[in-house]
């Protein structure tokens, strides 16, 4: 069958605005990442299982666990639908009419006393709306409320016998289920709206009542109309209140739910700022001091001037090696095994070689038996060197000799890398370090590492990792 074909200019029905679109924009963008993102955690059975897991990255950890814990709170209801569960809202109305309707059912029975009338089995079907308005009181609430409001009058002036209005029987109660509803709700006029009808209610109730008990005891005790009016005041009121109660937290939930996010997005910017920083302004830095070195050696050694270029290329292929990394962490389809291994410590040797150049010579060492660091951890080591490496080579003039030291100790990495001063002193920076230096100590104390940088008055940076337990 071929699907019909919508005019041009006709839009589709759009669904209506969301009441929080930070947690939507976490809903639509981090729920794929959330199924399977753990192991061991129950999946979607529309999401398919990936092939490979994708392994933590330094950028998006944040903002994605913090947005599928926010995400799955407004999500449980559809992913428990999809499942076969019921709802818990849905759950408590019918529990409330099996427990209420049979009552009722024997009342308006014991009320006809074997004489039988229409308005008997009316009193009935209404309840039976009543309830069934109510299973509706979280997800249509506003129909709901009119619905069961507009039965709630009916039966109000429907008798049952001579004493007696329908609108007193037990079954009443799961309309205050509905006026509960209608107070959560977070629309503003509606719980004001549900108020008003819930106290009109009972004041009409009362009125038919001494309309509709036309005989017997209670017909001329106004005394006891008023205390029925106040109670079921009362009880509408006491409801209203304790659903506007649970409106505010749930204002407050969203509110914390939503600066959470805010906060996660913020760090990833963060993240994703340094680690644009640490790839780009190092690349550039080095393949710019490569070529003022190859211009000054070509004239002289062309030997050095074609090794300078060499490493100009070399920078410029790790720097778009490290991008195209990120860029597909970045995107939302790339695929985990396509991503590029994380710098670590083993790169380290290859890092030192491409910084050296003429008048630069970089020394690396390392002491003490390996351990094992974390994965964050190795990356910062890493973007440490790298970042140091990068300020010796944009504010040293050379002759400068620059050594690296990784000592290790059973218990953690202490890592420095110092410099002589060269043949100046260091240019000045700002008080607090540049934007290199701040995301080198934020990228650290992720990790769980200290930073120290001095100047006394050549640059020493330190830093100090702590190593992971031997297993066994």
């Amino acid at each position: 069958m071929r699907r019909a074909h919508r005019p041009r200019g006709i839009r589709a029905r759009r669904r209506p605005p969301a009441r929080s679109g930070i947690v939507v924009l976490a809903r639509r963008w981090m729920l794929p990442r959330c199924y399977g993102q753990a192991a061991g955690r129950r999946q979607h059975p529309s999401v398919p299982a990936p092939e490979t897991a994708r392994e933590a990255t330094p950028v998006g950890d944040a903002a994605t666990a913090i947005a599928c814990d926010t995400a799955g709170m407004t999500h449980t209801g559809a992913a428990t639908s999809s499942l076969g569960r019921v709802r818990p809202d849905v759950l408590g109305s019918l529990a409330l009419a099996v427990f209420l309707l049979p009552v009722t059912v024997a009342a308006v029975v014991q009320a006809a006393d074997g004489a039988w009338a229409w308005t008997d089995g009316a009193a009935i079907a209404l309840f039976a709306g009543v309830h069934t308005a109510s299973l509706f009181w979280s997800r249509r609430t506003a129909a709901a409320l009119v619905a069961g409001s507009a039965i709630m009058l009916t039966l109000a002036f429907l008798p049952l016998d001579a004493t007696t209005s329908a609108a007193m029987l037990p079954s009443s109660l799961a309309y205050l289920l509905i006026v509960f509803g209608a107070a959560r709700d977070p629309r503003p006029g509606l719980g004001k709206a549900a108020l008003a009808l819930g106290v009109a209610g009972a004041l009409l109730i009362v009125a038919a009542h001494r309309v509709v008990a036309t005989s017997g005891p209670l017909h001329d005790d106004l005394l006891v109309d008023v205390f029925a009016f106040a109670g079921l005041t009362a009880a509408v009121v006491a409801v209203w209140a304790v659903g506007r109660l649970l409106r505010a937290r749930d204002a407050r939930e969203r509110e914390r739910a939503a600066e959470h996010i805010r906060e996660a997005i913020a760090a990833e910017r963060r993240s994703i700022s340094r680690d644009l920083h640490d790839i780009v302004a190092h690349s550039m830095t080095v393949m710019i001091a490569q070529a003022e070195a190859g211009i000054v050696a070509g004239r002289r050694d062309p030997a050095a001037s074609a090794q300078a270029l060499g490493r100009i290329a070399d920078a410029g292929r790790e720097s778009m090696r490290d991008m195209r990394a990120l860029l597909n962490v970045l995107g939302e389809g790339g695929d985990a095994a396509a991503l590029a291994p994380t710098p670590a410590i083993d790169d380290l040797t290859a890092l030192v070689e491409g910084a050296a150049g003429p008048g630069r010579a970089i020394s690396l060492t390392e002491t003490g038996p390996r351990g094992t660091l974390a994965r964050d951890a190795e990356l910062a080591v890493h973007r440490t060197v790298q970042e140091a490496l990068t300020n010796v080579v944009r504010h040293v003039r050379p002759p400068v000799h620059v050594q690296v030291t990784l000592a290790w100790t059973p218990r953690a990495l202490v890592l420095e890398v110092t410099d002589d001063g060269g043949s100046g002193a260091a240019e000045p920076t700002r008080a607090g370090g540049g934007r290199g230096l701040i995301g080198m100590r934020e990228r650290i104390t992720r990790a769980g590492g200290t930073l120290e940088v001095t100047r006394s008055p050549a640059w020493t940076v330190r830093a100090e990792f702590s190593v992971l337990p031997v297993a066994g």
